[in-house]
């Protein structure tokens, strides 16, 4: 086990757009929801910040579902997301996927509304995070894999 000093929690995801095209990512953090909501955004090339998370338990027992809810800041606006799971891991992934859904959802709205005055919302030429790479944000995804490594 990698327990300690050192031990860094990472996450691998793969996200998949509406087209069909597959997204993959991984990233570290200071624990494993932002390892995931780090990979999420470098799949996406969204630019958010984690302002709040909370996991609940919703019903008893070993199997027991737990809700993540949680709060991104993106461009000076909120957006929430929220799942269900017996994985609490895999319902926090899957709050910050609908989040980052979100997000994307209103870029896009955004995007069509400046198009018929020749307006861009954003440059889509270069992600401005990840030089090089296409820049994907206002994409949005429709499914999610997930692997967390809790400690390296």
């Amino acid at each position: 086990t990698g327990i300690g000093p050192g031990a860094a929690p990472t996450a691998s995801v793969v996200l998949r757009e509406g087209t069909g095209q597959r997204m993959r990512e991984a990233a570290s953090g200071d624990g494993p929801v932002d390892a995931i909501a780090q990979a999420i955004a470098r799949a996406t090339g969204l630019r958010f910040e984690l302002k709040d998370y909370q996991v609940r338990s919703v019903t008893a027992g070993g199997d027991a579902q737990g809700q993540a809810s949680v709060r991104l800041h993106h461009d000076g606006r909120e957006y929430r997301g929220g799942a269900l799971s017996t994985d609490v891991i895999e319902a926090s992934a899957r709050a910050l996927l609908e989040a980052a859904n979100r997000i994307a959802s209103t870029e896009r709205a955004r995007a069509a509304r400046l198009a018929p005055t020749g307006t861009r919302a954003s440059p889509r030429d270069d992600n401005p995070d990840q030089p090089g790479r296409p820049d994907r944000r206002g994409t949005g995804c429709s499914s999610l894999s997930l692997r967390v490594d809790r400690w390296r």
